[in-house]
């Protein structure tokens, strides 16, 4: 059964969640280069919506950085011990193993982000195999950290699972598709701080809303 065709606000939705997910990223690590999805400059936003389509398509991180890489190629970027979008230089235009650890990351946060979107877009719809998770009874690896036992859902009520449910998928995304160490422990925690704080904003809109 063919997968159904996302629309274009589908997939701009998948984008802006990937954005401001890396955008977070970047700021636990003192990057403030980053604008909100609604500042981004027209290339940015662009760049964002190809990769969702590619991971749509079922491009993992290394396809999805040289899905990137093509098109920024394309548009005349070359490479730059600098980011700079006036002169269209980049630092990351390199093949993807010679990435650093915290770039290799973000391509992973990326594709887990949209994953997780598609997965939500997909059960809210009633369509589509339904994405588990960590709380969905599928046990975790022997080796997975041991912090993802926390980015279970299933105690929550419905309102804050959606909320929850997400976080849980990247997290799972992440250590899947990233080497254990240092970097990835403090990624998870960080990211699982994010997912309490949105689950008690949520909690905060609930009552706000009674």
């Amino acid at each position: 059964m063919d997968q159904p065709t996302l629309t274009d606000l589908e997939i701009e939705t998948c984008a802006r969640a990937a954005h401001e997910a890396n955008r977070a990223y970047c700021l636990a690590h003192g990057d403030e280069s980053q604008p909100p999805w609604s500042e981004a400059p027209a290339w940015q936003r662009e760049s964002a919506l190809l990769g969702v389509r590619g991971v749509a398509a079922g491009n993992g991180p290394r396809e999805s950085h040289k899905g990137w890489t093509a098109e920024k190629l394309r548009t005349g970027w070359t490479f730059g011990p600098v980011k700079d979008p006036v002169a269209k230089t980049h630092p990351c235009l390199v093949p993807y193993d010679a990435l650093p650890p915290e770039q290799r990351a973000k391509d992973a946060l990326f594709i887990g982000t949209v994953k997780a979107m598609l997965g939500a877009m997909a059960d809210a719809a009633g369509r589509g195999p339904k994405v588990l998770d960590a709380s969905a009874g599928e046990p975790l690896p022997a080796a997975a950290p041991p912090i993802l036992q926390h980015f279970t859902h299933a105690h929550l009520p419905p309102h804050l699972q959606a909320v929850s449910r997400p976080l849980g998928e990247i997290a799972r995304s992440l250590a899947k598709d990233l080497p254990p160490g240092p970097e990835l422990s403090a990624g998870l925690r960080k990211l699982l701080e994010a997912k309490d704080a949105f689950v008690r904003a949520a909690i905060e809109a609930a009552r706000a809303g009674t």
